[in-house]
């Protein structure tokens, strides 16, 4: 029950701050229900590492800080290495540890800390312990836990789904790249080729013209209809290596700009996280976010 209240808690104070940030209502966090377990497990985490110091508001400020911090450095490397995308970014902010963690969230953990045990903490201690009644705060307890394990799950479900769309989508970009630049050097050999041919039959000419000079009546008709054949085939080499890899090439550019994810996927966990970025993935989330934002523009246009 601790864990739930503070979660609640967790997720009022930040929704709060990201609502008034974007001047919009926010459901912020992982879950789609009122929690935001980080600060449950924050909480959960102060409250034991500040057992021993409970009396010296100043070691209690130091015991909450560092636990806190390692919760939320540890919390933050996991959730980007399985979902490919950083829920919560300090890269922007002085004094900051690979973007994890910084230096004022390590200070208002601190803070939160003595305000949590000092004077938080005990009266929600003495309502859960002495005042709700044992029955209830077990049934309390097991419904609370079922819907958070079934809003994990969906949460946990779309946001590896975010992950997999934004590696296929970096894959198929790179891919698209791939396509362009070998294009690029088909036509520059081309180039080249046709140039070559050129310059060989010029010499051929210079030396068959010579030759001929002896001859009254001849023309090197023939010599001009090779050209023609020459620059005929040049045109044709790699034409059909051309064709093919356009044809790939713009099926690769609309599978992109088409890539979304599956319907039952609607977003709704970047609308609850506005400020994830990816360091890995960034352009294709950003991407994903504005074909997120011209369907939803095009369904209230409906």
């Amino acid at each position: 029950m601790f864990f739930y209240f503070y979660c609640f808690l967790g997720w009022c104070i930040e929704s709060a701050f990201v609502s008034v940030v974007q001047k919009r209502l926010v459901n912020r966090g992982f879950l789609h229900a009122p929690l935001l377990p980080i600060y449950g497990s924050g909480a959960i985490i102060i409250l034991f590492a500040t057992l021993a110091v409970r009396e010296n508001a100043v070691l209690v400020f130091l015991f909450g800080a560092a636990a806190a911090t390692v919760l939320e450095y540890f919390t933050g490397v996991a959730m980007e290495r399985l979902f490919k995308v950083r829920y919560w970014d300090y890269s922007h902010k002085r004094w900051n540890f690979r973007g994890q963690i910084c230096l004022s969230s390590t200070l208002a953990w601190g803070a939160l800390s003595v305000v949590l045990i000092d004077f938080l903490h005990p009266p929600v201690e003495r309502f859960i312990t002495q005042k709700l009644p044992t029955a209830l705060g077990i049934g309390a307890a097991v419904a609370l836990s079922v819907l958070f394990i079934a809003d994990f799950a969906v949460s946990f479900r779309d946001a590896w789904g975010l992950g997999r769309i934004l590696e296929k989508m970096t894959a198929l970009k790179a891919e698209v790249a791939d396509l362009e630049r070998r294009l690029r050097i088909l036509q520059q050999e081309g180039q080249e080729r046709r140039e070559e041919y050129v310059q060989k039959l010029h010499a051929l000419e210079e030396n068959t013209l010579v030759w001929l000079s002896d001859f009254k009546n001849a023309k090197p008709q023939r010599l001009v209809d090779l050209k023609q054949a020459i620059d005929e085939l040049t045109e044709r080499l790699g034409a059909g290596r051309r064709d093919v890899l356009h044809e790939k090439l713009e099926k690769l550019r609309a599978s992109y700009a088409t890539m979304h994810l599956p319907r039952r996927f609607n977003g709704s966990i970047l609308r609850r996280n506005p400020t994830a970025v990816s360091r890995k993935f960034s352009e294709a989330l950003a991407d994903y976010k504005r074909q997120i934002s011209e369907l939803r523009s095009h369904k209230n246009k409906k």
